[in-house]
């Protein structure tokens, strides 16, 4: 036994052990595996934000929650490889992660989760709505390194909008995904008062990413590439309208406030909005119906964009009867009549009015005057 620990010893020494063999009493190199950029925490919460709840109701709530489905069907050989520092990355990708402000420290920690697009955005639009823009930057920079060159793949093949089945357009994650952080960018800087770089961003949005469209978790697309022409035009105005989280709810709710302050281009402002983002499907549960819903307050609310939409005609129709327009009031209890008559609106005293049957009250003494 002496004589063959003193063999073993040997082989050991000038290398003829076997490599596996060899391998097994090397420390692992863990330095391969480290993250290139920033420090991470994976106890770094992954819940999306609140959406439009556009909270963003962008829509009332445009919850902008990017959703694990926008990337479910990404190819495997597709992912980042981020267990490597070697990878290398593109020129022209590189360049677009910079920005003309310096990045100061995030105001906590960075975590890039499983770095795929749609955590990446996520995590964007919760660091927004933390008021944190170094940590908006990290996290929509490492999307656009990541995924840049993809989404100007997806982007040239398009000549319009894709529609049809959400899925089909889920398929465009990385436009998608691209697109939405450079609009998180632009209100990133807007919030922080730079207005050039704000105005780069939302530009490139409509420059290279035009047909990306945003998931709001309530079961709608919004598309940044409009959302940032009217940040632009804003910008250029001096005159910026809080759309809040651009939810229904929201933008409704804000056009009450308008009516009561007589306030008729903020209401004409606000239920316009309502109308682009929502009459489509307003007008889909218009059509299902043929008498209102009664069954329970839960069954009514569902009706959701049609009773905000046939109530943003109301107020619509008040606003314009307050400043004496008696044609445009007209035109607008008409509207809500003949096109969202089953509109329902709860009162917070606790129960629901019909907006179509005030409609024609209010017709009636315009008539009479």
């Amino acid at each position: 036994m002496k004589k063959l620990a003193i063999v073993f010893s040997f082989l050991l020494l000038t290398g003829f052990l076997p490599a596996c063999a060899q391998d097994a009493q090397k420390p692992l190199d863990m330095s391969k595996f480290a993250d290139s950029a920033w420090p991470t925490d994976d106890s770094m919460s992954d819940e999306s934000v609140p959406e439009p709840d556009m909270s963003a109701d962008l829509s009332g709530e445009m919850n902008f929650d990017s959703g694990d489905e926008m990337n479910a069907d990404i190819p495997e050989e597709m992912a980042p490889d981020v267990t490597s520092d070697k990878a290398e990355m593109k020129d022209d990708a590189k360049a677009e992660t910079k920005t003309k402000a310096e990045v100061k420290s995030p105001k906590g920690p960075i975590s890039f989760g499983d770095y795929r697009s749609t955590t990446l955005a996520t995590k964007a639009w919760n660091a927004l709505a933390n008021k944190d823009i170094e940590s908006v930057l990290a996290y929509t920079n490492k999307c656009i390194e990541l995924y840049a060159e993809k989404a100007r793949e997806m982007q040239a093949g398009l000549t319009e909008y894709v529609t049809g089945k959400n899925e089909d357009v889920f398929k465009l994650w990385a436009l998608n995904d691209v697109a939405t952080s450079y609009y998180i960018q632009g209100l990133a800087y807007l919030n922080a008062g730079m207005k050039d770089e704000a105005k780069e961003a939302f530009n490139k949005v409509i420059r290279d990413y035009s047909y990306g469209q945003t998931w709001d978790p309530k079961g709608w697309f919004w598309k940044p590439a409009d959302a940032a022409k009217e940040k632009l035009a804003a910008i250029e105005s001096g005159v910026d309208t809080d759309f809040g989280d651009y939810s229904s709810s929201e933008l409704t709710t804000k056009a009450w406030v308008a009516l009561e302050k007589k306030d008729l281009e903020t209401v004409k402002t606000l239920t316009q909005k309502v109308f682009d983002l929502y009459s489509v499907k307003a007008k889909e549960m218009q059509s299902s119906l043929k008498e209102y819903p009664w069954e329970s307050k839960e069954k009514t609310f569902s009706y959701w964009a049609l009773n905000d939409v046939g109530t943003s005609l109301f107020i619509l129709g008040e606003a314009y009867r307050n400043a004496g327009k008696r044609d445009e009031a007209k035109e607008a209890y008409k509207k809500l009549i003949d096109e969202y008559f089953y509109a329902q609106c709860w009162d917070p005293n606790g129960w629901f009015w019909k907006p179509a049957e005030a409609a024609q009250q209010k017709l009636g003494e315009l008539d009479n005057v």
